[in-house]
């Protein structure tokens, strides 16, 4: 037992027997890593293959489709070709192959073409939704079954003047859109480059210019100048010729004489406002804000808080107050807290 017992506590062959551990745990886990890689590219592999012998059965299945309607196989392979020869096995004007150009004109015109192609092959309207909705499965039916082509359709009428001329300009229109879009996609835009970035902070938040206009979150400052524009604060900024609050100009405001005072007062040539809203009232000869980040502010004849007037508060005598924990501003008669009279005892 002595012996057992000293075999089983042998360091070295814990040790030994440790690391047969970890290193059949690390074997089983590049295993499993390795397993779940091979059966992820099986899995594509068969995707890959299934696409493909779908592709060949609908190609098989219209080449056969053609030669039953008494065209040569090829030309079912044929891109646009294909489509005036299944016009023409339909009985539809050539002319509808231009209406394949334009979009979603192009899903209606296939569905009625599909439609046709089923009953000049004798098959109804079921079969036609499942020509729409499963090709793979109703076209080889189509194809190997005992379905003969029979044109009983009427003859395509011939083109209209008017018919021709409303072509014409569906072709220009398709060619213009065409070349529009590929110039668009080509066109290089100018890179944008940040002014200055308050998402998330006090200001609105973004601002950028791309060297000819500026933004704030991707909408145009209309009229701003990216050259000379710059951030005040608290939302308002400038540039040469203007005042701007979160994107918005501020009317008669000119940059020269226009101040930030500090929690989101600002000063104008005559106005006194509040985060760009302006103050009704204030005497901007006398405004000033109170304490560093307070929201107080007083002018020869009101005291505000937050932008909104105390009409009881004494403007010679109010103070902000600090270090107190049951108000934080007073005057002669009143203490205030956030702005709201707390007591009129005042020691």
């Amino acid at each position: 037992m002595e012996k057992i017992i000293s075999l089983l506590t042998n360091a070295p062959l814990l040790a030994a027997v440790g690391r047969f551990a970890e290193h059949s745990g690390h074997t089983a886990d590049t295993s499993a890593t390795s397993a779940g890689v091979l059966l992820v590219a099986l899995l594509v592999i068969g995707v890959v293959v299934c696409a493909l012998l779908v592709l060949v059965l609908l190609l098989v299945s219209s080449w056969k489709l053609f030669v039953k309607a008494g065209e040569p196989g090829w030309t079912a392979l044929v891109p646009f070709y294909n489509t005036v020869k299944f016009l023409e096995i339909t009985n539809k004007p050539l002319w509808w192959v231009l209406l394949m150009f334009v979009p979603v004109v192009n899903i209606v015109i296939s569905i009625i073409m599909i439609r046709r192609f089923a009953l000049v092959f004798g098959k109804g309207v079921w079969f036609t939704v499942g020509m729409v909705l499963l090709p793979f499965i109703f076209l080889p039916i189509l194809a190997f079954g005992r379905s003969v082509y029979v044109n009983t359709l009427p003859p395509a009428k011939p083109l209209t003047e008017a018919t021709k001329w409303a072509l014409i300009a569906l072709v220009v229109f398709c060619v213009y859109m065409n070349i529009e879009l590929s110039l668009s996609a080509t066109r290089q835009y100018p890179t944008l480059s940040i002014i200055a970035n308050n998402d998330g902070g006090s200001g609105p938040g973004v601002y950028a210019t791309d060297g000819a206009y500026v933004y704030l979150n991707d909408t145009l400052i209309a009229g701003a100048d990216p050259m000379t524009f710059s951030i005040l604060g608290d939302g308002y900024a400038e540039d040469s010729l203007s005042v701007y609050y979160e994107g918005k100009i501020l009317r008669h405001e000119s940059p020269d004489v226009f101040r930030l005072l500090g929690s989101g007062y600002a000063l104008g040539a005559h106005q006194v406002y509040y985060y760009g809203t302006p103050i009704v009232g204030a005497d901007s000869a006398t405004f000033q804000v109170l304490g560093n980040s307070a929201e107080y502010a007083k002018d020869a004849n009101t005291v505000y808080y937050s932008g909104q007037s105390i009409p009881a508060a004494d403007p010679a005598t109010f103070a902000v107050v600090d270090g107190d924990a049951t108000y934080d501003a007073a005057d002669k008669n009143t203490r205030y807290n956030m702005g709201v009279a707390v007591t009129t005892v005042v020691e």
